[in-house]
């Protein structure tokens, strides 16, 4: 399935259905505050937030069409819930520096261990419980996003 999992009219019906199995999703918080509150209230649900860049101007092009403010908006509401918020950004490997994207989480009370930086095809996760490396370089995008989530579901239950 592709598209904003978000949207899905009967998002609150799986949630539901699935708790306390962990539940996991990526989105790029581009929707109503709404669907945010919804799903900020369960303790089960893993959110991945695509934020991509701490660049508001840069946003454009990453997501043509996309409210920074909203996402940033949607992001407060997230994070302030029970639901456990992580945030992945797209950065080029020459301007790779942790410092702003450990300070912006900390903005958002998210820890710095639960940020996804993705570098020019690459994926460097940080776990916190495993201390764990996770690069993910020849692998098709999807296959890396379920080996992370199936680690971090590993990790989480133990």
């Amino acid at each position: 399935m592709w598209g904003e999992p978000m949207l899905y009219p009967q998002l609150n019906d799986v949630l539901a259905a699935t708790a306390p199995l962990p539940a996991w999703t990526s989105t790029n918080l581009n929707f109503s505050e709404n669907r945010v509150r919804q799903m900020s209230k369960w303790k089960h649900f893993n959110v991945i937030c695509a934020i991509d860049t701490l660049d508001k101007d840069a946003y454009a092009d990453y997501r043509v069409g996309g409210d920074y403010d909203k996402v940033l908006h949607n992001l407060g509401i997230l994070s302030a819930g029970d639901c456990r918020t992580y945030l992945q950004f797209l950065v080029d490997e020459d301007e790779h520096d942790d410092a702003p994207y450990i300070e912006f989480a900390k903005r958002y009370n998210i820890s710095p261990h639960d940020i996804i930086i993705k570098l020019s095809g690459k994926i460097l996760l940080l776990n916190r419980q495993a201390n764990l490396h996770l690069v993910c370089v020849t692998l098709p995008l999807m296959v890396c996003t379920l080996i992370v989530m199936e680690i971090f579901s590993l990790v989480v239950t133990m």
